[in-house]
């Protein structure tokens, strides 16, 4: 169903268009709806939904993966990361995304259970980086990749644009 605001709500698993009609624009977009599978799992071209340990919910849309490719989930805890939190940030939930077989090309969505969180928050997701810096030293650090919104569900989902989203695996806080 599409509520008069243009929420989608799926009904049961399969495939169908919509139209969106903006002004003078209109775009036709597929849709395609599946059940999660639990991970690891292995994932192909038409894509799906890998769910992880502790929930979280990574999607992958139709070409966003070139061949098959095992698809891990795993929850971390505080404890287990070697990279400082920043300190403007409170860590809410974090885990890890391994893909291996095919590359990921473009920003996977995501879905992750965030406790003590109201619905309508703001979350940021960061990723763990290590690159070498200006002085040529190798450096690990957070950077922001995508924004979310918690929802009633106590799910914070990505929310992509403006944000480059997450197209690869890594720590995830």
């Amino acid at each position: 169903t599409v509520t008069d605001d243009g929420k989608l709500t799926a009904l049961a698993d399969g495939e169908t268009t919509i139209t969106v009609i903006h002004k003078s624009g209109e775009q036709v977009i597929s849709v395609r709806v599946v059940q999660p599978v639990a991970g690891p799992a292995t994932l192909g071209v038409e894509g799906g939904v890998v769910q992880g340990d502790g929930g979280q919910l990574i999607a992958f849309g139709r070409g966003q993966l070139a061949a098959d490719a095992s698809v891990e989930v795993t929850t971390l805890q505080a404890s287990d990361l070697t990279v400082e939190i920043p300190v403007v940030m409170d860590y809410v939930a974090a885990f890890r995304l391994d893909v291996s077989g095919a590359e990921i090309n473009g920003p996977l969505q995501m879905a992750v259970p965030v406790q003590g969180m109201t619905a309508g928050e703001t979350v940021y997701f960061l990723r763990e980086y290590r690159t070498n810096v200006i002085d040529g030293v190798m450096r690990t650090y957070w950077a922001a990749v995508d924004t979310g919104i918690v929802g009633a569900d106590g799910y914070a989902r990505s929310t992509s644009p403006p944000w480059p989203g997450l197209s690869n695996g890594g720590n995830i806080l």
